[in-house]
């Protein structure tokens, strides 16, 4: 039986609300609609005055950090699978989220030849970030694990995320207990809502990139929700509910820094989303997603600063 997982869609920009502490200190100075210092409060985004005087610049040549994000559903008895996994990389350049396919082909240290959302089964976050990092030649050392059963509850916390529905979405696994009944329009999802959007893969395609394309537009739709002016005074009640579903190995300034660094990104506008090159194909009897590694190469050399790239070809 095929589960399929959202989390992690909304996690890396919740994550961002969570992590960033810094934001609390802005809440207490600037009351919802005042205008953030050096701007005006608009009604799609929060001004850089978000971001503590002093450290809204980068240092120059400061490296990139790249984040694997995981959405795990773990339940009693069972590690659960990550089957839906996201890389970040914040820092150096526009703000950059690649969605993995959950049935990429990789060599699992330990194990061998594997879909890639077993590498949190068999050796949990720590593996999966090591494969990650091997699939792609970046330097992949940090996750934030997102617990799915927060989800609705954030996406609820933030007022829903408007969406346009295509076409009409309707599923039904009575063994996962799972119920998608979406009608095509212009309309707010609610967590629950929310949830079967992003979980919907029987379309036409019918495939998982199918279903990561709608996941990539309801990412950028749950930014702009999350970093509404707003949301601001809901900061406090965002911060408990992500503190109970969200786990990382980022220390907690590490976590500061980067969260500033990611918000002013975004709202300069520079947010690429992006998915690993590939192609489905059965390898015998077992369904993979197929890297492409020369496509991977070009991927590589635009998530790497040029230093690193030097470097690289330096040292061939």
């Amino acid at each position: 039986m095929r589960r399929f997982f959202a989390g992690a869609l909304l996690g890396w920009i919740l994550s961002l609300c969570a992590l960033a502490l810094g934001w609390r200190w802005f809440a207490a100075q600037h009351p919802p609609g005042t205008p953030a210092p050096g701007g005006s409060a608009g009604a799609d985004s929060v001004q850089l005055g978000l971001v503590p005087e002093g450290q809204a610049e980068e240092p120059e040549g400061t490296a990139p950090a790249y984040v694997l994000v995981l959405g795990v559903d773990e339940r009693p008895g069972d590690p659960g699978r990550s089957d839906t996994m996201l890389l970040v990389r914040v820092g150096g350049g526009p703000l950059r989220v690649l969605s993995l396919p959950r049935d990429t082909r990789v060599t699992l240290e330990g194990v061998g030849e594997a879909k890639l959302n077993a590498a949190y089964a068999w050796g949990g976050p720590e593996l999966a970030t090591r494969t990650v990092s091997e699939l792609l030649g970046l330097p992949v050392e940090h996750y934030v694990k997102v617990n799915l059963a927060g989800f609705r509850r954030l996406v609820d916390l933030i007022g829903g995320v408007p969406m346009h529905i295509e076409a009409p979405m309707r599923y039904v696994d009575p063994d996962d207990g799972l119920v998608i009944d979406l009608r095509p329009g212009h309309q707010v999802l609610d967590g629950a809502r929310a949830e079967q959007y992003v979980r919907f893969r029987n379309d036409a395609a019918g495939d998982d990139l199918s279903r990561i394309r709608r996941q990539q537009q309801f990412l950028r739709a749950a930014a702009r929700r999350a970093l509404q002016p707003a949301n601001l005074p809901k900061l406090p009640a965002l911060l408990r509910t992500a503190a109970r579903y969200v786990d990382t190995n980022l220390p907690l300034t590490e976590q500061i820094r980067l969260a500033t660094i990611a918000i002013r990104t975004y709202h300069e506008g520079t947010l690429v989303t992006e998915t690993l090159p590939g192609y489905a194909a059965y390898v015998g009897p077992v369904s993979y997603f197929l890297p492409d590694t020369q496509e991977i190469q070009r991927l590589r050399e635009a998530w790497l600063p040029p230093h690193a790239m030097d470097n690289a070809g330096a040292s061939r």
